[in-house]
């Protein structure tokens, strides 16, 4: 506490000592904290993060615009930066403690995608309520503002929904919750999405997203008091998320990207980073971010990184990430070889193809090597991949996975091939695609030429259009493989 006060001075001819030296030095603070949300998250940030915290401008930007919502300034305000820069900490759990240091009269309803998150970030802020500091805050604040003491009963020392003394209270809800019978003065919306749901289908994430947009503009518009606000905290995840939709509504925005871009029109007055600058270099070191736009890949880093998110309708493969090796596929070198099994043997028509493919992996890089793709029934497709088998001795894995009708080709198959490993898919097919783009937008993924394997055009033609074209068989495949080895390869802990 001692270390972010400032200097206190005595009198001229008056010298103090130094039990009088640190009261005086203690009521500056706590008068700094009372009047300034940045000098409030400064002293109470140890009670909910034991990791030193690492101030950024940034952070002075979040503080004076919550402020602003606290002075009555905004009556909305939409708050975007990257993961990982603590704005769930300051906003769900800080400021609302802040605010009830002033006023124990209010009523604070957090909201987040899923009741466990928003219960969390009530328990964290309760906790910081209860601190030995902030009780202290709450007597001095008493003394110098005439804000009548309050404090929490013991019988709410342990509840995710708790009440002051005074009428005020801390609610929790995930996004689609019932909050019938209570109105706030604060409402704030943290991460109305799971950001793992842009790797859902297209179809899938508008109807996620429809619903966290109608939730905030039916349920919660009409649980807000007179006078009060509504905040949205989020990383952008898609132009149509909530946090887009309130922006183009006319809501006050906070955008901050990992890079300072040149010419954007939502740069903040207050960020005055030269272009290319990054927002948390002490946060986020130049290797630790590459790595992240590494995983994340260029469009989903554009939106969770740069706040600047792109349509996730079209293709998923762009035609400039593909890349052919020319040569001969069996004279490729490869440290390992393996065979992915894509079966829904039907035989008929107007079934999905059966797909086994011979992957390669030599060094960080995926080479297919060869293909069997056509609608069969079980004898066919057990012939078909012991043929395959055959004509690669060096795939050690086969694998397949256990879903529709892989479980009996497993049961048999393992009676006369080795490294038959079935694989049970744990994410929807555009998931797995997703969770492998960024090895094909890395070039790191090489593709026989048509003058050895005549099939590659097909191949190439589903991979541009997926997920919108008709079948999905060889990105099923690739994908199941592919997404094997480079969890391998990248795993860390």
């Amino acid at each position: 506490m001692m270390q972010l006060a400032a200097q206190a001075s005595s009198p001229p001819g008056l010298e103090l000592g130094e039990e009088a030296e640190r009261l005086v030095e203690r009521a500056a603070l706590l008068e700094a904290a009372r009047r300034r949300l940045d000098m409030f998250v400064r002293l109470m940030w140890s009670e909910v993060d034991p990791r030193p915290l690492k101030w950024g401008s940034y952070l002075d930007i979040l503080c004076a615009e919550m402020e602003a919502v606290t002075l009555g300034e905004h009556e909305e305000l939409v708050v975007c930066l990257p993961p990982g820069l603590g704005k769930s900490t300051l906003c769900s759990v800080l400021w609302p403690a802040w605010e009830l240091m002033r006023d124990p009269t209010m009523g604070i309803l957090g909201i987040s995608n899923e009741d466990g998150i928003a219960a969390r970030d009530s328990r964290r802020c309760r906790e910081v309520v209860r601190s030995p500091t902030y009780r202290a805050l709450v007597a001095h604040a008493s003394r110098v503002s005439g804000v009548a003491p309050w404090t929490l009963d013991r019988s709410q020392w342990d509840k995710t929904d708790w009440v002051t003394n005074k009428g005020g209270y801390r609610y929790a809800r995930g996004v689609g919750g019932r909050v019938t019978g209570r109105r706030a003065r604060r409402i704030i919306v943290d991460d109305a999405i799971d950001a793992s749901t842009v790797l859902d289908a297209p179809a899938v994430v508008r109807r996620k997203m429809k619903e966290a947009a109608d939730y905030y503009d039916i349920v919660l518009a009409s649980r807000l008091d007179a006078g009060g606000a509504r905040v949205v905290v989020q990383q952008r995840l898609a132009p149509n998320d909530l946090a887009g939709m309130r922006i183009a509504a006319g809501a006050r925005a906070v955008i901050l990207p990992m890079r300072a871009g040149p010419e954007r029109a939502d740069r903040h007055p207050l960020d005055i980073r030269a272009d290319g600058e990054a927002l948390a270099p002490e946060v986020f070191g130049a290797a630790r971010e590459a790595a992240l736009r590494t995983a994340l890949g260029a469009r989903h880093a554009a939106s969770q990184l740069d706040q600047a998110p792109t349509s996730a309708e079209g293709e998923m493969f762009p035609r400039g990430w593909i890349h052919h090796l020319d040569g001969d596929p069996h004279g490729w070198p490869a440290d390992e070889l393996a065979i992915s099994v894509d079966a829904t043997f039907k035989g008929g028509s107007g079934s999905d193809f059966v797909v086994s493919q011979v992957w390669g992996r030599f060094g960080a890089r995926f080479r297919l090597h060869d293909q069997v793709r056509a609608r069969m029934d079980f004898r066919s497709t057990r012939s078909a991949l012991i043929a395959l088998c055959a004509a690669w001795p060096a795939a050690t894995l086969v694998l397949i996975e256990e879903a529709a009708n892989g479980a009996a080709l497993i049961s048999d198959l393992r009676q006369v091939l080795p490294g038959v490993c079935g694989t049970v898919p744990h994410a929807s097919k555009h998931a797995r695609a997703q969770l492998v783009a960024p090895v094909w937008e890395s070039g790191a993924v090489d593709l026989p030429t048509p003058e050895y394997a005549p099939w590659i055009g097909a191949f190439v033609e589903e991979l541009a259009s997926f997920p919108g074209g008709p079948h999905d068989d060889q990105v099923d495949a690739m994908s199941q493989i592919l997404g094997r080895w480079a969890r391998a390869m990248f795993a860390v802990g």
